[in-house]
Formats: structure tokens, C-alpha cells, sequence
């Protein structure tokens, strides 16, 4: 009895070594792209009616929300400056007030304030009528 445990044992354990373990490896990974893009495409800045009781400079502001990735770089068009209204009857200067965007983006919603301003010099002189104009504002990761 002893000695056929002995052989079964000697037999189990050679049965074992006569096979070959191996290991593998996995490379795993995921991209995160950096994206941004505007909570909507279409925004307003719609000036106060101006008339003949309306004196100073006449501003008007939007709220431009957008969203990064986390940790994504910024970039956004700059169109501070001179811009034009346009109407049927003519032309009516204005200009964008000079903002900054935040350098990069959180992952949450982020906002940007962009102001307008009409000088009174121009809207005294302007003909009577409904003037417009539409800006393009591009945002990049």
C-alpha cells in the first residue's frame, strides 16, 4: 500500500513538471480627445431700442457657454474690435469689447461674457431702421 502511494505520488508529480506554464501580457489603453464645443450654436446680443430720449454709449452683452475636455488648451477666435451693422439704409459702427477666454478647459460647462458697444456719436446720426450684423466665433482644443 506505502509503496503504491509512493508510486502514484512520484507519477503525479512528474505528471506535473511535464507540462510548461507561459504568461502574456496585455498592452491596454485609451484615447481621450480633446474636444470643445458650444452648449448651442446660436446666440443673441441684442442692444436696448435706441431713441431720441437714449444719450451715452449703448451696450449689450451675451453669454457664450461652452464646454472642454479636461485640461484641453483653449483657443477662440478674437473678434474684439471694429465691427459693422447693416441695415437697408446704411451702415452702423460698433465694436466688441475686448474679453479673455480661459486657457483651458475643465471638463464643465465654462463661460464666456462678450460685451458690445454702440458709441452715441454713431447712433445720433444713424438713419431710423433695424440694423444687424453676425458674428462668427470658432472654439478650439
Amino acid at each position: 500500500m506505502i509503496r503504491s502511494l509512493i508510486i502514484t505520488l512520484v507519477f503525479v508529480l512528474v505528471s506535473v513538471s511535464a507540462f510548461a506554464a507561459d504568461t502574456a501580457t496585455v498592452n491596454v489603453s485609451a484615447v481621450v480627445q480633446g474636444t470643445c464645443t458650444f452648449d448651442t450654436t446660436a446666440y443673441n446680443m441684442n442692444f436696448p431700442l435706441i431713441d431720441g430720449a437714449t444719450t451715452g454709449d449703448v451696450t449689450a452683452a451675451v453669454n457664450l457657454a461652452f464646454t472642454c475636455s479636461n485640461g484641453t488648451p483653449i483657443t477662440l477666435d478674437d473678434v474684439s474690435g471694429a465691427q459693422t451693422l447693416v441695415s437697408g439704409s446704411g451702415n452702423m459702427a460698433y465694436a466688441i469689447d475686448a474679453y479673455a477666454a480661459p486657457a483651458t478647459g475643465t471638463g464643465a460647462t465654462q463661460n464666456l461674457a462678450v460685451t458690445g458697444r454702440i458709441l452715441e456719436a454713431v447712433y445720433s446720426v444713424a438713419a431710423a431702421d433695424t440694423y444687424t450684423d453676425t458674428l462668427t466665433i470658432n472654439i478650439n482644443p
